[in-house]
């Protein structure tokens, strides 16, 4: 797969340079790059928060207090309405 990149990149290189456009590619690979950046770290926010719900999650489920089963706080209530509604959690 990183061969087709590759070639991609290569082709475009030298189209650019047989047309006189390499100013115009090089703006526009600036400004992707930018976008991808941009995107990336606004990702990694969205990850981070996740990441930190989930670690909470498990910090709740591991205390003393909680059920034996992880996810059997929110099963039973489900089941007072639908007695067939299993565990949310896979465990």
């Amino acid at each position: 797969m990183s061969f087709i990149w590759v070639l991609l990149i290569a082709i475009s290189v030298v189209t650019a340079a047989l047309n006189g456009r390499m100013g115009e590619l090089t703006g526009a690979m600036s400004a992707s790059a930018q976008s991808a950046v941009t995107l990336s770290l606004g990702l990694i926010g969205i990850m981070t928060l996740w990441l930190g719900l989930t670690k909470v999650g498990r910090k709740r489920d591991s205390s003393p207090s909680s059920p034996a089963r992880p996810g059997q706080c929110c099963a039973a209530s489900f089941r007072k309405s639908r007695p067939s509604t299993r565990p949310w959690a896979p465990w």
